[in-house]
């Protein structure tokens, strides 16, 4: 039994520390002050740009933190803009 109880604890200590991170998957996204698209823009992040999930707010929105320059930014993006992974877009070939 307190093994089980030992292993739940630690479990329950890990997964609270596990951290959650995005990529923004656009040209650009927006990192605002408030979840909702006439807030202000405090950021305009870069393709690539790596952000860490806080908590997601709604289907439509989460929070998040940017570190840039030791400089810790916290603010809201829509999730849609976010992707798992870090994904090179594929250039379209020249039309004549």
């Amino acid at each position: 039994m307190k093994v089980l109880l030992l292993f739940g604890l630690l479990f329950a200590l890990t997964s609270s520390y596990a951290q959650t991170y995005r990529f923004v998957d656009a040209p650009v996204g927006f990192l605002r002050e408030e979840p909702k698209v006439t807030a202000h823009i405090m950021i305009r992040l870069e393709e690539k740009t790596r952000v860490r999930i806080i908590e997601q707010i709604s289907r439509t929105w989460s929070k998040v933190e940017y570190v840039y320059n030791a400089k810790r930014h916290i603010g809201y993006i829509t999730n849609h803009t976010l992707s798992e992974e870090s994904i090179t877009r594929k250039k379209k070939p020249a039309t004549k």
